[in-house]
């Protein structure tokens, strides 16, 4: 995958978008920077990126309708996850935690968020060409530059897994990782393989929770996903299958609203 890398950046999903609106990219390019000045996360939130973290887009050229890409989300966060899996296999790590999707966008270690993914579209001629699939992986780098509205409690691979290692193993693993799967969902969607490890790694499987979308407030138990990557949540006997929003506890909710 061609890698297209910048010191200092606004965003990289902003130049990723920049680039396929400049010229019609026909293959996976990958855009990376060490610090973002206007890093962007889910419903306009701000992405704090020091240096020190991954900071990463990937264009992907669409080949079929956009709704075919709907749970592109939950293939970068396998994409992370196997990532740090290998991590811990490379470096031999003597501390191992848990490792879980929450869906849709943010892996989390020991219920940390050291990750998290913003996928959009990107338009060549007016038209949908591509998918931008931003991903920021927390590295090692002090946890008090992170300031501001923090939704979960933030970590680092370096605080969790109690190990120093180069930003670029991080990048260079999840890029390759990536590429296996994404080339996998655009053949076949999520397929059974990858619906098991998603999951067998999905976080608050069996947990209440209430899920936040388009100011309603559904509260029920997380039961798993479908095989299109929607999220299951039983309430009041009745089964809702939930392609947007967000899972929150019902405190922060209240406290935020």
């Amino acid at each position: 995958m061609k890698n297209i890398h910048y010191h200092t950046i606004d965003s990289t999903n902003s130049e990723a978008a920049r680039l396929v609106a400049a010229s019609a990219i026909t293959l996976p390019v990958l855009v990376t920077a060490d610090v973002q000045t206007a890093g962007r996360g889910r419903n306009g939130r701000t992405w704090q990126s020091p240096k020190g973290g991954a900071w990463l887009s990937v264009i992907w050229p669409v080949t079929k309708p956009v709704e075919h890409y709907a749970a592109v989300p939950l293939v970068a966060g396998l994409a992370t996850l196997r990532t740090i899996r290998r991590i811990i296999d490379k470096y031999q790590c003597s501390h191992i935690p848990q490792t879980q999707i929450k869906w849709p966008n943010d892996v989390l270690l020991d219920d940390r968020k050291v990750a998290g993914i913003l996928c959009e579209t990107a338009f060549t001629r007016h038209r949908i060409s591509s998918l931008v699939i931003g991903v920021g992986i927390n590295v090692d780098f002090a946890l008090s530059h992170l300031q501001g509205d923090l939704r979960h409690t933030p970590t680092t691979l370096h605080d969790s897994l109690r190990l120093t290692l180069p930003v670029r193993d991080v990048v260079d693993i999840f890029a390759t990782q990536f590429e296996i799967l994404m080339n996998r969902f655009d053949d076949q969607g999520l397929s059974p393989g990858m619906l098991r490890e998603l999951r067998s790694n999905l976080a608050y499987v069996g947990e209440n929770k209430t899920w936040h979308f388009a100011g309603e407030l559904i509260k029920g138990e997380i039961t798993g996903i479908d095989s299109v990557g929607r999220l299951l949540l039983l309430s009041h006997g009745q089964q809702h299958a939930l392609d947007y929003g967000e899972i929150n506890a019902p405190e922060a909710i209240y406290a935020n609203a």
